[in-house]
């Protein structure tokens, strides 16, 4: 309450706390971006108060970005198991590789 300057709120429950009327201003309902977990935006935006922010935007809770698709030059250069082990190789199941252009890639080896 009080802060006028916010510009940006992230959620990372998929089911929004109970908020009072004045928990934001006006101009944080208006200016503000308030970021919830993929998939959630329709939850957010029917839930009282929280509704009132004009900017709601979905992010990845993960954390893991999607490499590009263009990039052809990107090279791997580790790869991780999904508890953060580091693999040798490719291993069943879900792996978090690091290509060399900084992107962050989950596959699923079968």
């Amino acid at each position: 309450m009080g802060c006028n300057s916010i510009k940006s709120i992230y959620c990372y429950m998929n089911r929004p706390s109970v908020i009072v009327e004045d928990a934001f201003s006006d101009k944080v309902y208006t200016n503000a971006t308030l970021y919830v977990p993929e998939g959630r935006e329709p939850v957010y935006a029917a839930m009282a108060y929280w509704y009132k922010f004009k900017n709601i935007k979905e992010f990845d809770t993960t954390g893991i970005e999607n490499a590009e698709a263009d990039d052809k030059t990107a090279t791997e250069v580790e790869r991780y198991s999904l508890n953060g082990t580091k693999l040798m190789s490719p291993q069943s199941g879900v792996n978090i590789i690091k290509m060399s252009n900084g992107a962050i890639k989950k596959v699923i080896v079968k």
